[in-house]
């Protein structure tokens, strides 16, 4: 395991796909199908697991009988308290939005720059609050240059469609790194 889930982020993309295990019996609850998030509240409403096999079914998690985010799997406290069974994925996007939709929203600045589109998003695993997104110019820029991690400092709003951010926090973006250029001037 990485560490506490207390004192650490998290990133959707890593996520979407663990296995969660149940702590008090082994249980496999399912795999991690996608985050939802309130945005009004900006932050994570549940994260929907499949349980595949002869009775599919979705249910969704609680953030708070999450005990460990760990590198291969989530744990959870108990099975009876972990899951909500749904039936239908619809019921809970309507005041949520899942992480696939929030990866394909635009990024654009208050003074109407587009700095590009969602790729991934960062949440506090303690209180589900979205600490920030990763944020894609193109795959062109993405290699070369790497993508934005732009956090989520003064006024961030989402719209339908977009995310507009403000000045604080492009001035605090940072970028992760991962380029070719930053590659090669080691």
């Amino acid at each position: 395991m990485r560490n506490n889930k207390s004192m650490m982020m998290e990133r959707q993309n890593k996520i979407v796909g663990l296995p969660v295990i149940c702590k008090d019996n082994g249980k496999s609850l399912g795999i991690v199908k996608n985050i939802v998030y309130n945005i009004e509240e900006k932050r994570v409403k549940a994260i929907v697991v499949k349980k595949e096999g002869i009775k599919p079914a979705e249910k969704f998690l609680k953030l708070e009988a999450i005990e460990e985010f760990g590198e291969d799997a989530i744990i959870v406290k108990q099975e009876a308290e972990a899951c909500e069974k749904v039936s239908d994925i619809n019921d809970i996007e309507i005041d949520g939005i899942t992480g696939q939709k929030m990866k394909e929203m635009k990024v654009y600045s208050r003074s109407g720059i587009e700095l590009g589109v969602i790729k991934d998003v960062l949440f506090d695993c303690s209180t589900g609050a979205i600490e920030g997104v990763e944020v894609s110019d193109g795959l062109v820029e993405d290699l070369v240059k790497g993508r934005k991690l732009i956090p989520f400092i003064g006024n961030c709003e989402f719209g339908e469609d977009n995310l507009l951010v403000d000045r604080d926090a492009l001035e605090e973006t940072i970028d992760t790194g991962r380029g070719l250029i930053k590659r090669f001037m080691k």
